[in-house]
């Protein structure tokens, strides 16, 4: 019986087979016993699959064309190495340079191949640029090529980042969450060759689904400043502008603000703890995988202490405005409800009453959210070494 491969070379193709054949006979001629090789033929109309089954390789097909993504989101579950190397099946990388990048996951946690630009087409290099440097701003990552079709990662290290990507993006995807990670990367320079067959790759549209898959990230890279600062101001303001009209109209020129302006800062106000709440909510899932840092606000929102201080605002704003409201219930009918003039009032205790009740499920949902994150917090950690992550990066629930 064959031992366990110590390396998985993950191999996936959609109607490569021009390509295929030179690219599985060049990782032939470089490897041993210790790698396997994985072709993932992505629902491919041509014989691709009948190539990779005259090799000895692990071959599995997808009954239909799903995307490069989730190609190699099958690789990746099935490799059995603890390195894993993904080679596209273009025959533009160079397969003997595999052994020597495996080499270096000794002292590094991913190795990239940094491609010269002689077979780049010209549009494409433009826009590797573009996203070479967005991905350094927008997430901190210091890979030279994070678009590369070769590159070597450190097994545990792909799982603990449960890839969602399923087109093209996903190259961009696992760059970010090694980035948030903190792995070590090191880059090696590599020649780019002449491809074989034709290109799949659509330089616009899978440029902007590249693109999408970047701004899309950054929902989760940092909501404390993308909802949680933003909702905090739009309730805090709301609330606060609420309760200098509650005690008389302000007039600014010709404008006078009273019971109009009221109910539109009541809706602005909810809608800034909505914001809040889904901000806090993203932050937590995003730190707990690896998409974000956890920071002060974090490590404040997630004490026990802090939500059960959130239920108590919530309480008592759900009090006061029913209380409140019942005063001015008993008030109109006393008057056998007539012309309600106390509308300002009224604005006031409806965002109390919203407001209340929205903390308090809040406050249920994330209680219920932290203790399912928890769980799945301790199962990233047992399939990543405690030795190798940083600890800092994740958010630290109490019991």
């Amino acid at each position: 019986m064959r031992p366990r491969p110590s390396v998985s070379i993950i191999v996936p193709a959609f109607n490569e087979e021009a390509a295929l054949g030179p690219v599985l006979e060049g990782i032939l001629q470089c490897v041993d016993d210790s790698y396997e090789i994985i072709v993932v033929d992505d629902g491919s109309t041509d014989h691709t699959a009948a190539i990779a089954a005259a090799y000895p390789v692990r071959l599995v097909s997808h009954g239909t064309n799903q995307g490069k993504g989730c190609a190699v989101r099958t690789g990746v579950a099935m490799a059995q190495g603890d390195s894993i190397v993904l080679i596209d099946a273009d025959n533009t990388y160079p397969p003997q340079l595999i052994p020597s990048m495996v080499a270096d996951l000794r002292e590094y946690d991913m190795v990239l191949g940094i491609r010269d630009q002689s077979h780049v087409p010209a549009f494409n290099r433009v826009g590797n640029t573009v996203f070479q440097r967005l991905l350094r701003v927008l997430y901190g990552s210091v890979a030279a090529d994070p678009l590369t079709g070769l590159y070597a990662v450190r097994a545990r290290h792909l799982r603990t980042m449960k890839l969602t990507s399923q087109g093209f993006g996903i190259e961009a995807e696992i760059t970010i969450k090694a980035a948030r990670m903190g792995l070590r990367i090191r880059s090696t320079p590599i020649q780019y060759n002449a491809r074989l067959g034709v290109s799949k790759l659509d330089p616009v549209r899978d440029g902007y689904r590249i693109f999408a898959t970047l701004i899309g990230f950054v929902v989760l890279y940092n909501p404390t400043v993308t909802f949680l600062v933003p909702g905090f101001l739009l309730a805090a303001g709301g609330a606060g502008v609420m309760s200098l009209l509650l005690l008389h109209p302000v007039a600014l020129g010709s404008i006078t603000f009273s019971s109009h302006s009221m109910l539109v800062l009541s809706s602005v106000a909810v809608v800034g703890v909505q914001l809040m709440v889904f901000g806090f909510v993203t932050k937590l899932y995003a730190c707990t995988y690896w998409m974000a840092s956890q920071d002060w606000l974090t490590r404040f929102l997630v004490r026990k202490r802090a939500r059960i201080g959130a239920a108590l605002i919530g309480t008592v704003l759900l009090l006061l405005g029913t209380g409140w409201g019942v005063v001015l219930l008993q008030d109109w009918a006393r008057s056998g409800f007539g012309d309600f003039t106390r509308t300002r009032e009224a604005a006031f205790v409806s965002f109390a009453v919203i407001a209340g009740i929205q903390v308090l499920f809040s406050y249920l949902f994330i209680s219920l959210f932290i203790r399912a994150l928890r769980q799945e917090q301790e199962l990233l950690l047992e399939s990543a070494p405690a030795a190798e992550v940083q600890p800092s990066r994740l958010p630290t629930f109490d019991r």
